[in-house]
């Protein structure tokens, strides 16, 4: 009966942040709404009950009166909410739907698998067993999670009597949370453990979807991050090289070998290879619950961030305001939860900043959005890192002790006689562990494109921190941070590997210098040379019939839908565009025979009546319409 009201509870929670995220944002698509629903409600099932655990203790008493809060910030959502109506069902929540089918259910179901055969699987002997990558740390939670039931707030640690725990310690309260209310210790465990891993796959194809320009690109970056791995299986599988204990053993012994050998997967083998490129599922999300939890609510910052600040994603004023107080919030309550994605989130919104003040043309109005965001942020946080964080962190002395040291390239180096030496050459050694998409990455930022470049922007602060700043005694455990940028490198590798497929020569025509290439250009709402040139008689002849009576200029639309032109891609004659349909802040907009909508920035004014007249910037000289250097046009009149 208890495990029941154990899970009403936690049903409460998950409702009360799916009401408050369809008060705030409902005009975000219903997947998004219902994803960031759940991962708010499973921040306030961390935090309030935490919160009321400081004046009486962590028991029944503090879940229940827990319940009053919620319903408070239930009902200030309600006042505060934006009056639009809630944007509705539409082929493009279809297509993501479809996709999550294909991606999220398997590897949730994989997930679940993993926390009950990895996670405390109660055996026939009536022993608890786990997983090999679980044996460390699985221990350690397992004290936290049984000591703070009925506990005194701020907690110590369950070994040391006495000394506050300062260890990140919220999601492991919540399975404290369920196993107070009934829960037997291993489902406490797994049941938490597999909701968030699902939030995550979701999370990461959501932030796709926004932050890629194809439908195949949100399911191929999932699956790089996911999946990813290295060149390690050619030290496997080197028919001269064999495995360290059998020089000479078979193909089917090595395979043994890799599912049954202790650090011998092709992804985790620190001696000799240097191989530390570890799995995200096996190795990160299975076995560190608090690296789960914190991505798990990472995520959401991370999409309200590129959403709240992105140039082709920016929302109406109303609508930021609570978009962005949200993305604050969220970014506050991080530290006790995991300070690694924290600062991961700090150094990425730190290197987008950076990137609007460098690039943008709002760059000041832009600089108040993020002090405003950062601010907030930082006024929630410093109460935890400073009682809790900075205790720990600042503690220690000497370099084996301190958390904080310099140590240059990762992993790849160690410390001999007070000098670093390296293992491997600096891109070999991430050649290896990354494999081609690493390449990928590289020749991705050689092509002009500020997405791409804005994106990095945002991983580069983060990846420079990994490679010089060791942040615990664990060198390897930079890897939490380094994971994050990785995921926003997969957004870049995915969106480059869509362009060079659609550069390729398609039905016989020539990527360049065809007579009848009808080339599209987008410009994705800022000035550029765009355009569509139309090359050789006929098909100009064949554009001017598809787009008669139908070619016009709309003003005020905002911008340009980036995944639908943004970059170039080719239109051979009556080929539809790769990216037919596209709905950006209610206004269609398509590039297929026989239709084109321009929708030019916010303070370009438009032709009415479906004509082609004079558009021109405010203080700016009049352009004929067909000339005009923004969204999508044709640079020969029609």
């Amino acid at each position: 009966m208890t495990a029941f009201l154990g899970v009403l509870y936690l049903l409460v929670f998950l409702a009360a942040g799916c009401t408050c995220v369809r008060f705030l944002l409902p005009r975000k698509s219903l997947l998004t709404r219902v994803w960031l629903g759940v991962s708010l409600g499973l921040l306030l099932m961390m935090w309030l009950p935490a919160l009321i655990a400081f004046a009486v203790d962590f028991t029944w008493t503090a879940h229940l009166l827990a319940l009053i809060p919620l319903a408070g910030l239930t009902a200030g959502c309600f006042f505060l909410r934006d009056p639009s109506p809630v944007k509705k069902w539409d082929a493009r929540e279809k297509q993501l739907a479809g996709q999550m089918l294909m991606v999220v259910l398997p590897l949730t179901l994989l997930s679940g698998y993993l926390q009950y055969t990895h996670c405390l699987r109660v055996g026939s002997d009536g022993g608890w067993w786990v997983g090999q990558s679980t044996y460390g740390d699985l221990p350690m939670h397992m004290s936290f999670i049984t000591s703070l039931k009925n506990a005194a707030f701020p907690p110590d640690y369950a070994l040391f009597p006495g000394q506050r725990l300062s260890y990140p310690f919220l999601t492991d309260s919540l399975s404290t949370s369920l196993y107070l209310m009934g829960f037997s210790l291993e489902w406490a465990i797994v049941v938490p453990g597999t909701l968030m891993m699902a939030l995550c796959f979701t999370g990461v194809m959501v932030l796709a979807r926004e932050m890629t320009a194809g439908k195949k690109t949100i399911i191929l970056a999932t699956l790089l991050f996911f999946l990813n791995g290295g060149l390690g299986f050619l030290y496997n599988f080197d028919l001269a090289g064999g495995t360290l204990n059998n020089p000479f053993s078979t193909v089917i012994e090595r395979i043994r070998e890799i599912l049954d050998g202790y650090y011998a997967t092709p992804t985790n083998q620190p001696t000799p290879y240097n191989l530390r490129w570890s799995n995200v599922i096996a190795d990160l999300m299975v076995p560190q619950r608090t690296l789960l939890g914190g991505w798990c609510m990472a995520l959401p910052c991370f999409y309200l961030l590129f959403t709240s600040f992105a140039p082709e994603k920016r929302p109406a004023f109303a609508q930021r305001i609570r978009q962005t107080g949200l993305l604050a919030v969220w970014a506050g309550a991080l530290p006790l939860i995991h300070t690694h994605s924290f600062l991961a989130l700090g150094l990425c919104s730190l290197g987008m900043m950076v990137y609007d003040l460098i690039h943008d043309k709002e760059r000041w109005t832009q600089l108040q959005w993020y002090l405003a965001y950062g601010v907030i942020a930082v006024v929630l946080s410093a109460p935890q890192l400073i009682c809790f964080t900075f205790e720990q962190v600042f503690q220690g002395t000497g370099s084996g002790n301190s958390f904080l040291q310099f140590w240059p390239n990762w992993v790849n180096s160690y410390e001999s006689n007070g000098e670093f030496v390296f293992r491997d050459l600096y891109f070999w050694f991430y050649l290896k562990n990354i494999g081609l998409p690493f390449l990928m990455l590289i020749l991705a930022l050689f092509e002009r494109n500020p997405k791409h470049r804005r994106l990095f922007a945002g991983a580069l602060p983060i990846i420079l921190a990994v490679e010089l700043v060791r942040f615990q005694p664990n060198i390897y455990d930079n890897n939490k941070l380094m994971y994050l940028a990785w995921l926003l490198c997969c957004m870049i590798v995915a969106d480059w590997c869509r362009e060079v497929w659609h550069r390729r020569p398609r039905n016989g025509y020539r990527r360049r210098g065809g007579r009848r290439d009808a080339r599209a250009r987008g410009a994705g709402g800022c000035d550029g040379d765009c355009g569509v040139p139309v090359r050789g008689a006929d098909a100009l002849a064949r554009v001017r019939q598809q787009l008669s009576g139908v070619f016009r200029v709309g003003g005020g639309s905002g911008g340009i839908c980036p995944r639908q032109h943004a970059g170039a891609f080719h239109l051979h004659d009556r080929d539809a565009a790769p990216e037919p349909d596209c709905v950006h802040r209610r206004a269609e907009h398509r590039l297929r025979a026989g239709f084109v909508a321009v929708l030019p920035r916010a303070g370009h004014e438009g032709a009415q009546d479906g004509h082609c007249e004079l558009l021109h910037r405010p203080g700016g000289k009049p352009r004929p319409a067909g000339e005009v250097q923004c969204g999508l046009h044709l640079r020969q009149q029609l």
